[in-house]
């Protein structure tokens, strides 16, 4: 790891209802790739406790076959590299929109995000799931489309 990231107990952090709710009528999500069957919030989802073999690995899905914008809040441990190096090549045929943690000071952020993605820093701080606490970063949300693709 490059960055300095507090550890937590989980990596799970749930999407506050709210956000989703907010962007989901801008975007209109088809497809959750890091989720569970007590947390995906679009119709087609991926997660190690989804019915369909098939669907348990969110890593290793074909998320833009599916052929709808992907919502993605990807575990933050340190797997997050993973997601959102998936994420980028995945938006290259369907927009993906990431809820992250902003951590600008990352390689991933500036070999994935910087400067092809719109970037939509959060004010203040999150609070995740059933959290009766903030997060103890700061969030922001990425959006990554198919025109965003210089290379």
């Amino acid at each position: 790891m490059n960055a300095y990231m507090p550890q937590a107990k989980t990596d799970d952090w749930a999407t506050p209802q709210k956000l989703f709710d907010d962007l989901n009528d801008e975007f209109n999500f088809l497809v959750d790739p890091a989720a569970s069957s007590f947390n995906f919030k679009a119709p087609i989802w991926y997660g190690l406790d989804h019915p369909n073999p098939r669907h348990r690995n969110g890593l290793g899905g074909a998320w833009a076959s599916h052929g709808g914008t992907i919502w993605l809040n990807p575990p933050y441990g340190r797997v997050l590299q993973d997601w959102v190096s998936k994420a980028k090549l995945e938006s290259k045929e369907q927009t993906v929109v990431m809820l992250l943690p902003a951590r600008t000071d990352t390689k991933w952020f500036h070999a994935y995000l910087y400067p092809y993605s719109d970037i939509r820093f959060i004010k203040g701080r999150l609070k995740f799931g059933q959290s009766t606490t903030a997060a103890p970063f700061p969030s922001m949300i990425v959006i990554c489309r198919p025109t965003d693709y210089p290379l």
